[in-house]
């Protein structure tokens, strides 16, 4: 309890999301750490757009702790389409933009929830040269090169921020 309020009071007044992006790596590998993230992030009174962003990835990633194939559906495609209504109505930002690139890319394509990947692309190549959030940079960076998915030109832009 002591650890979900200090973890609150942090996202709620730092606006520092280096803790947030490190605490959504972990809800990526583990179970216990994707409920704790999910548990905090929704007792957050009224969070930012990024941080209602990182709580609506959560709940898409909590998806894949659970074994029955419907409800996992179920939930990721809950948890996007909370996302990209949470983008609809904050479409400059590179965060959300980003989160959602990386969830959208580890998705199966034949499950059809992965319809943003060339838009996202295309804003996050767009808006990253002015973005001031060094951290951010060198995750976006290093998770595009890594994931393949762009030219080599494009590739060659972002070595400046790794």
């Amino acid at each position: 309890l002591f650890y979900l309020f200090i973890f609150t009071s942090t996202l709620t007044f730092a606006g520092d999301y280096v803790l947030l992006r490190k605490q959504f790596d972990g809800a990526c590998a583990e179970e216990k750490k994707a409920v704790a993230l999910l548990s905090a992030l929704t007792a957050v009174k009224n969070p930012d757009p990024v941080s209602t962003g990182y709580c609506h990835a959560t709940e898409a990633v909590m998806a894949r702790y659970n074994s029955n194939p419907m409800l996992r559906y179920r939930m990721c495609k809950t948890g996007l389409d909370k996302l990209n209504e949470t983008i609809t109505i904050h479409p400059s930002s590179l965060e959300l933009h980003y989160l959602r690139f990386a969830l959208e890319s580890n998705i199966p394509s034949f499950l059809g929830l992965s319809g943003h990947l060339d838009e996202d692309k295309k804003m996050i190549l767009k808006m990253i040269p002015t973005s001031k959030d060094a951290d951010l940079n060198k995750r976006i960076a290093a998770f595009l090169m890594e994931n393949k998915s762009c030219t080599p030109e494009e590739v060659q832009s972002l070595k400046c921020y790794r």
